[in-house]
């Protein structure tokens, strides 16, 4: 009876043991599946938070530029993925020390359970198709991420707002894994800055009415950026009062030169104005009073200078002088009679001056009359001029003075007969003295047995002894 209730016993504990193992196995069966669950749903908590996370941050000239998007291929196995380039842009994201963000964290975070994944272990097999499908949704969040920045950027720079535009690129470096993208928004930067710079300047001119810098500033902001269509407005409405403000400046400046007779200044000026507005008639009515006034004032000063020649009996200036002021005014009778007068005494001038040059011709008949004739003919004129009266009667003088005969004294060698040509001869004579005009003549010595000798002899006026020396020629 002992031994069957040792063998119950037995029994019952062998039974209790079984309950126990199978109550640990089980505890241990759902301990791991309720691990496995809240992993589960942490993964699932975090991509949520991912996806949901939304910086906006604000562009113009690279609107148009897509960034490149890497994505998984769906039958990509984990061998080939661990060393994809989905690996790669985990790596850069996540190296962003300088700017780390909640995205380069969730990197860095993947990347080591990549890195962690045992690829030769069956097991690995389900938790590495779970780590995949996670960066390969977190790389789409990423891309979808930049396209938003992008987005912010562009519209941050159409609308000029610099420190949303600065916000953005900041967010745009944290996640992207383009260098050359970012950089090409990091000149739009630059270029943004500059537009605020030139638009702010905009502003200020304005605000203190400073037509000139206002437009200015606007025209340089048209060559950055496209203008706003209020800048547009007001950018023709500025050149419209700017041109008309420079126009009365220089119709202003203009009538100042012309008060101070600065003709070449005046006329600058209002050629000026008249570029702008070249149908104006204050413009064109100011341009002819200083073309006028101008004219007047050269014609004053050369009939001064005239005048002052006339004073001083320089007839030849004083006709230059003339030319000028009538070339001015061409209907001045006063002016035309004064230049006539100036050029008939220069004429007379010259003349007289030519015939006193070459006295000898006054012995031609005709050459004579018409120095007589000259002087009767301007008898008038001679009341004019000190010099051409002066001159008149130098040359009255010289002709007196070629009517009287000058004493030749005439030594030969008593045997050659000789003639002076167009007067007559001379019998033989050691010395004879004879009478000529002052001219030219020719004497020839004729003997016998001798050639003819000859000899030109001129007879000056001014002198009074003259000695004339011919005998015969050589002998035959």
């Amino acid at each position: 009876m002992n031994s069957k209730l040792d063998l119950k016993i037995k029994s019952a504990v062998s039974e209790k043991k079984r309950i126990t193992y199978l109550l640990t196995a089980l505890t241990l069966a759902i301990f791991s599946g309720l691990v496995f669950l809240l992993t589960f749903i942490n993964n699932e908590t975090n991509s949520r938070e991912e996806d949901e996370l939304n910086i906006h941050l604000p562009l113009d000239s690279l609107k148009n530029k897509k960034s490149a998007k890497i994505e998984l291929a769906p039958a990509q196995d984990i061998e080939d993925f661990s060393y994809s380039e989905a690996k790669s842009i985990l790596e850069v994201i996540s190296g962003k020390k300088e700017n780390k963000t909640f995205y380069s964290s969730r990197a860095q975070e993947l990347l080591e359970l990549l890195d962690g994944l045992d690829r030769t272990s069956w097991s690995d097999k389900r938790r590495a198709e779970s780590i995949v499908e996670r960066v390969e949704k977190f790389i789409k969040q990423i891309n979808v991420l930049e396209t938003e920045y992008i987005q912010n950027l562009t519209a941050a720079f159409s609308n000029r707002d610099v420190g949303a535009f600065e916000s953005n690129l900041k967010s745009l470096k944290g996640i992207s894994y383009d260098e050359a993208i970012y950089n090409k928004w990091t000149e739009a930067l630059g270029k943004l800055e500059k537009i605020k710079k030139v638009s702010l300047r905009a502003v200020s001119a304005r605000a203190v009415n400073d037509l000139k810098n206002e437009l200015d500033a606007l025209n340089n902001l048209k060559v950055l950026t496209t203008l706003e269509p209020e800048e547009e407005d007001r950018l023709r409405s500025l050149e419209a009062s700017y041109r008309e403000l420079r126009y009365n400046e220089y119709i202003k400046e203009s009538k100042n030169y012309l008060t101070l007779k600065q003709y070449f200044s005046a006329k600058k000026a209002t050629l000026s104005a008249l570029a702008l507005f070249a149908e104006r008639k204050e413009a064109i009515a100011l341009q002819e009073q200083i073309e006028f006034e101008m004219k007047y004032e050269n014609f004053t000063k050369a009939v001064q200078a005239a005048n002052k020649f006339i004073e001083d009996d320089n007839w030849l200036d004083a006709e230059e002088k003339l030319k000028s002021a009538n070339l001015s005014f061409p209907t001045d009778d006063n002016i035309r009679e004064k230049l006539n007068l100036s050029r008939t005494i220069n004429r007379l001038i010259d003349e007289l001056k030519f015939l006193i040059k070459q006295p000898m011709r006054l012995n031609d008949t005709n050459v004579r009359e018409y120095a007589l004739n000259l002087i009767g003919n301007n008898t008038t004129v001679f009341g004019k001029s000190n010099e051409a009266k002066k001159l008149k009667n130098n040359l009255l003088k010289l002709l007196e003075e070629l009517k009287v005969p000058r004493e030749i004294n005439l030594i030969s060698d008593g045997r050659a007969r000789i003639e002076i040509k167009k007067v007559g001869y001379i019998e033989p004579t050691s010395n004879k003295m004879i009478l000529l005009y002052p001219g030219s003549y020719e004497f020839v010595a004729k003997c016998k047995s001798h050639k003819d000798n000859f000899k030109k002899v001129k007879i000056p006026i001014d002198e009074t002894k003259i000695v004339v020396r011919i005998g015969c020629g050589e002998q035959i």
